[in-house]
Formats: C-alpha cells, sequence, structure tokens
C-alpha cells in the first residue's frame, strides 16, 4: 500500500460493499493526500467518483453512461466507463431489454 495515495479505486462487491463504503471511505478521506477516490460497481454500470476540492469538502459525481469518463487531468489520466465495463457481462440500464 502506498503511503501518501493521491488516488484509490475500489471495486465493489456483494460481500464487501458495506464495509468500503462506510469504513474505508472515512478512513480514505482522513488521508491528507488523497485527491480522488472511485467506487466502481461491479454489477451495474456506476463508478461513483469522490474529489476533495480545494476548500477540503468532497464532492461526488455518480457516472452511469457509456460515453462518460473519469479524467483526472493532474494526474493525466482519462478512464472511460465503456474500458471499465469492456470485459464485464454487465449491460448498461438502457441497453437491458425491457420486461413487458
Amino acid at each position: 500500500m502506498m503511503h501518501h495515495p493521491v488516488l484509490i479505486i475500489e471495486v465493489l462487491s456483494p460481500g464487501t460493499e458495506s464495509h468500503d463504503r462506510i469504513w474505508k471511505f472515512s478512513r480514505y478521506t482522513q488521508l491528507a493526500s488523497l485527491q480522488h477516490y472511485l467506487l466502481v460497481s461491479a454489477d451495474k454500470w456506476l463508478v461513483e467518483w469522490y474529489r476533495r476540492e480545494p476548500s477540503g469538502v468532497w464532492s461526488f459525481t455518480p457516472l452511469a453512461s457509456q460515453d462518460e469518463a473519469v479524467t483526472i487531468s493532474e494526474l493525466g489520466i482519462t478512464l472511460p466507463l465503456a474500458e471499465l465495463y469492456t470485459e464485464l457481462d454487465i449491460q448498461p440500464e438502457w441497453d437491458k431489454p425491457r420486461s413487458n
């Protein structure tokens, strides 16, 4: 584990989701170096992006479209949701067949 992480990405699983959302989040946000925290759902198209604003307040952006991406310019990275979910057998909500 890094001592001064700027970005942490957690892939949520049903067995640990509550722990990751509550316990880990409260611990990670206390790290002075941390600027970005991503929670990636393993069972649906959803990335929850938490960013530390210059004021120290955490902002939240949910991303759920295959056209969206997480762009962290200060790290020079872009993570398109379409690429994050390309190997998983999960359809975006709007692509799922509707049941009548």
